[in-house]
């Protein structure tokens, strides 16, 4: 329940960011920017597979 709580909450940043926060920056600033949501997103992915692993580890 809370990771999809989390996810939801990711998801409606990240929403706010592309319609909201993106609108008002140009050309390099623009890109970079969204380079970053980028390589955010991917830490956020792999921190959420570690502790995914954490949790319930992998049987042997």
């Amino acid at each position: 329940m809370m990771r999809k709580v989390g996810l939801f909450v990711i998801g409606a940043a990240v929403a706010k960011v592309f319609f909201v926060d993106i609108s008002g920056l140009e050309g390099l600033t623009r890109v970079f920017s969204l380079l970053v949501l980028g390589l955010s997103l991917a830490g956020l992915a792999w921190l959420n597979r570690w502790a995914q692993e954490q949790v319930e580890p992998k049987p042997e």
